[in-house]
């Protein structure tokens, strides 16, 4: 069965936020127009992250693209990022994180 890439990202988004439990502070999650963003810490005292995945561009990388591989391929990101992103206004991740701060946001793989 082939996902357009909204129902896939959805998809992703529930099967990384399942696989996260317990390795991660997980504050918040969306998947729209194909795209997912993630909110998390490492742990409770840790710094706001925030990751943006191209569940298109994901799909064309990686073989198997079910959702269950592509949530691994995410959470091997989330669990290991290489690289600090800017810190955005938290205003602009109002809808995500609302009142709890400033989102460090990663660059995408």
């Amino acid at each position: 069965m082939h996902l357009d890439d909204d129902r896939l990202a959805a998809a992703v988004l529930d099967s990384v936020a399942r696989a996260a439990r317990g390795s991660l502070v997980w504050e918040a999650g969306s998947a729209q127009a194909g795209c997912i963003r993630v909110v998390y810490r490492t742990d409770a005292d840790a710094p706001l992250i925030g990751r943006r995945f191209d569940v298109g561009r994901l799909r064309n990388l990686f073989a198997p693209n079910t959702p269950e591989a592509l949530a691994q391929v995410i959470l091997d990101e989330l669990l290991d990022p290489t690289d600090p992103g800017p810190l955005h206004d938290p205003e602009q991740d109002a809808h995500l994180v609302p009142g709890m701060g400033r989102v460090g946001w990663w660059p995408s793989p």
